[in-house]
């Protein structure tokens, strides 16, 4: 009874303290600029934008491991180690890949919840950052 008493113990704490969401994406539209800016000014004067687009793309993101699934067409096709900074309700998910600046600005708030994917990059022609606003999306927090 005492084992049973324990594992019960064990199995709600770990679930009390599982801090995975999971973000689905139906579509996005991309904004490019000046990686100087703040995401605001991108959005609202950038140098270039894209119409949006379907998607069909999942991110789990486990806040205690810090890890993100993310998948496409419903096939995993990368997982990766991922730093996350959070305040105020809004987390910066930064993905740990060797040479590139790339994350997620999720806002959990209720009253604003938006996802905005960011990738800062260079080539021989210019420096900047594109900013991909999730403009159809549900975050879902497992119970």
């Amino acid at each position: 009874m005492k084992k049973l008493l324990l594992f019960a113990c064990l199995l709600i704490t770990s679930l009390a303290f599982n801090q995975t969401i999971i973000i689905q994406v139906n579509e996005v539209q991309s904004f490019y600029g000046d990686p100087t800016w703040s995401i605001e000014q991108v959005v609202n004067d950038p140098y270039f934008v894209e119409s949006p687009r379907r998607v069909n793309v999942k991110y789990i993101i486990n806040f205690n491991t810090g890890v993100v699934k993310f998948y496409r067409d419903g096939e995993m096709t990368e997982e990766t180690p991922v730093q996350i900074l959070t305040q105020d309700g809004v987390s910066i998910v930064k993905i740990l890949e060797s040479g590139f600046d790339i994350g997620l600005l999720i806002d959990l708030r209720f009253e604003s919840e938006s996802v905005t994917f960011y990738e800062i990059y260079s080539n021989f022609i210019s420096y900047q950052i594109e900013y991909m606003k999730f403009t159809d999306f549900q975050i879902v927090r497992p119970s």
